[in-house]
């Protein structure tokens, strides 16, 4: 019982500790030009990717083409 109190209180504490920094981080400067948009990297956008080409062959595989095709592909996210 008590091992078990202690294992939840250090993932607890270790939890807090690396959520903390990340929400005290400064945002990005564009610098002297504002206007430019930085591209998004993220790990969501890459996964996204390789979960619509799935979808793409398995809605092309049942549907061919046009309206039900693209209907496929919005039901699953990958407009």
């Amino acid at each position: 019982m008590m091992r078990g109190l202690i294992i939840a209180a250090a993932v607890t504490a270790g939890g807090l500790a690396f959520s903390a920094s990340g929400a005290t981080a400064a945002p990005v400067s564009t610098g002297p030009v504002s206007g430019l948009a930085l591209p998004q990297m993220s790990l969501v956008e890459k996964t996204q990717h390789r979960y619509c080409r799935r979808w793409y062959r398995e809605c092309r595989a049942r549907w061919g083409g046009g309206r039900d095709f693209r209907r496929c592909m919005r039901r699953h996210g990958c407009d």
